[in-house]
């Protein structure tokens, strides 16, 4: 992808977002918190690059946020996507709350103007087992 010079990155490694879509009965905010830091808290590898440079100390990047909101569209949203109903019987609104985060997210100054490679992610545990490796080629223009 192209970004213009001066612009920094935000992006996460690992993260996750937990709401009370199609939970029931729904969960209080504590809960929530609780189990997106429980999922993360099973991280057990991250890595990033720039230009074939590590970054040191990704485990100290980790932010929890929340409670938050957020829109999702009528159609082709994300939980229709995985067979939900939203809006509709397991959600019936397009907005999303409360909702949390938690994870290693990171944020990348500007570039100077070429081409760059940065690459990223990072291994979660149960129950998710998830990995990702990512890397993007980025021209920063003038």
């Amino acid at each position: 992808c192209s970004i213009p010079y001066g612009k920094a990155l935000f992006f996460p490694l690992v993260n996750i977002e937990w709401d009370n879509v199609a939970v029931n009965p729904p969960q209080t905010i504590p809960e929530i918190r609780a189990y997106a830091k429980g999922v993360i808290d099973t991280v057990t590898e991250l890595h990033a690059t720039i230009d074939g440079v590590p970054v040191p100390n990704l485990s100290s990047y980790r932010v929890a946020a929340g409670p938050f909101a957020y829109v999702l569209p009528a159609n082709d949203n994300i939980y229709q996507y995985f067979g939900l109903s939203v809006p509709g019987s397991d959600w019936p609104s397009t907005v999303v709350q409360p909702a949390l985060s938690d994870g290693y997210w990171l944020f990348v100054n500007p570039l100077p103007v070429g081409v760059h490679t940065i690459k990223f992610g990072g291994t979660e545990g149960a129950p998710y087992n998830f990995s990702t490796d990512v890397t993007y080629t980025i021209t920063v223009t003038p």
